[in-house]
């Protein structure tokens, strides 16, 4: 009973393994993808704004555009240019939020494993401590059952006498 336990457990914490391994090469080409991404998009609005910032008829509309549009904004935060540039910058937004709940699962996994582990070693340690007393007694018995018959012995070999 106690090896099926043991084996159940073994299997569970194999599984956990594995899942806790897919779920860190899985954070990983996320985190590589949305790094890549988040550098592309860096990369292409660097580009527009120097163009658009070097063309003297563009950039005048495009402060006028930026100030009617957010008047929060300050000159050093640069406008955003292009709806395309907002559609990337949504796109890496919800990478970083599809990258989060990938590590929340891996440190569910993880969790998880770790339960399983120490549920194992618990079992294990459980199951030998009862086998070492189950020992213990059943010697003690052995032991007493022993003596008792050669007690029995050496009565009867002395009433013989």
């Amino acid at each position: 009973m106690y090896r099926k336990e043991v084996s159940r457990l073994e299997e569970d914490a194999n599984r956990a393994s594995k899942l806790l391994a897919e779920y860190k090469q899985l954070f990983s080409q996320m985190s590589r993808r949305c790094d890549a991404e988040r550098d592309q998009f860096q990369t292409q609005k660097r580009a527009i704004i120097s163009r658009v910032s070097a063309c003297d008829k563009c950039w005048p509309a495009v402060e006028e555009w930026e100030a009617n549009r957010s008047p929060a904004r300050t000159p050093q935060d640069g406008p955003d240019l292009l709806s395309q540039l907002e559609e990337r910058e949504a796109h890496v937004k919800a990478l970083e939020i599809d990258l989060a709940q990938t590590k929340l699962a891996l440190v569910e996994a993880e969790c998880k494993n770790q339960d399983l582990t120490h549920q194992m070693m618990t079992q294990s340690e459980s199951d030998g401590k009862r086998w070492f007393k189950k020992t213990i007694s059943s010697l003690r018995e052995v032991g007493s059952s022993l003596k008792q018959h050669e007690r029995s012995h050496s009565v009867v070999s002395v009433v013989d006498q």
